[in-house]
Parts: structure tokens; C-alpha cells; sequence
């Protein structure tokens, strides 16, 4: 989606991208458990309510990489 290979550049990066990549990683895995098994909750609607507070999460995640004016601070930070 952002055009840019984080994984070969990834110990070249700013501390502030690793923690985007972190956070957007974590929200989707967290997406994918849920989905999997949705017994842990006290209704399907929470479960659901849940992957869309984490999907919000990732893709704000995602448009702060894409955002060529962000990507310019973050790799001169």
C-alpha cells in the first residue's frame, strides 16, 4: 500500500515508523484471532465492534505512512 519495502530497510528506520509498523501489525493479527474464534466474547456485536476499532486503527496507521509529508518528517526525524 505505501510503496516502500519497511522489511529490507526496517533497521535503517525511524523509531517513530517501527512503532506505526508495530501498532498497524498488531491490529490486523488482533483482527485475524478474533475472527478465528469469537467465542471469547459476550456477543458476536462486540466481537464485531472490536475488529472495526482495530480495522480504524490500521488503516489510520497506514494513511500516516502513505502521507508523502509524513514519510519526509519521519525520515528526517
Amino acid at each position: 500500500m505505501c510503496r516502500y519495502n519497511f522489511s529490507d530497510n526496517y533497521a535503517t528506520l525511524n523509531a517513530d515508523v517501527k512503532q506505526i509498523l508495530r501498532e498497524v501489525a498488531s491490529n490486523l493479527a488482533a483482527i485475524y484471532v478474533i475472527q478465528y474464534d469469537m467465542s471469547g466474547f459476550t456477543s458476536r456485536t462486540e466481537a464485531e465492534d472490536m475488529i472495526n476499532i482495530l480495522r480504524d486503527g490500521a488503516l489510520r496507521g497506514l494513511s500516516i505512512l502513505r502521507d508523502k509529508k509524513t514519510v519526509d518528517f519521519l525520515n528526517g526525524a
